[in-house]
């Protein structure tokens, strides 16, 4: 081997480590479970490692595949507890179960029935209670209350953003500074 093809060897195996490592940081909060799920595109070598390490074996949390084309798949990414949490809320289960959800299922079954909508049908919007957005945020942005764009800042805001700017600040403050083994 020369020096240039080591040179390209180890520049793949750091941008892999690299890649590896932004995916972590994204699902730490979930991992931790501070938020329900996180959705991500990620290479089928860092699918590999990420789920080895960290899910094989975590009954807590789990990573489903949504779809796959070539060396890329887009997942998510949940933490059951956390999750079933959001899913036992009045609101979300009135919002699930007019969306065809079966809400007295398993977080599994919920999560799967996600899956099945966002590959058959047009963009399912009540994903954002399954990424832990508030309520009233996913509501506005469906349409289905009147409370007025206000901010956008990790996903759309509407009306009064105190508690969704908390959750978000929540959220930002999980991914910083760890340190994953």
């Amino acid at each position: 081997m020369n020096g240039q093809t080591i040179f390209k060897e180890q520049l793949k195996n750091i941008k892999t480590y690299l890649g590896i490592a932004r995916c972590l940081q994204r699902i730490v909060p979930t991992i931790d479970g501070v938020k329900p799920a996180e959705i991500l595109t990620i290479c089928e070598n860092q699918f590999n490692s990420i789920y080895n390490k960290y899910f094989k074996e975590n009954k807590s949390i789990d990573m489903i595949t949504i779809k796959q084309r070539g060396e890329k798949r887009q997942v998510i990414v949940y933490h059951r507890e956390c999750l079933k949490a959001i899913l036992k809320q009045k609101g979300v289960q009135f919002l699930l179960k007019s969306k065809g959800y079966p809400i007295d299922s398993t977080v599994e079954c919920n999560v799967g029935y996600l899956v099945r909508r966002i590959k058959n049908e047009p963009f399912p919007h009540e994903i954002g209670v399954f990424l832990g957005y508030p309520l009233k945020d996913v509501f506005g942005y469906m349409r289905l209350n009147t409370l007025p764009h206000t901010k956008t800042m990790g996903w759309c805001m509407y009306g009064n953003t105190r508690e969704s700017e908390r959750i978000y600040a929540k959220y930002c403050a999980a991914r910083e500074c760890k340190e994953i083994s």
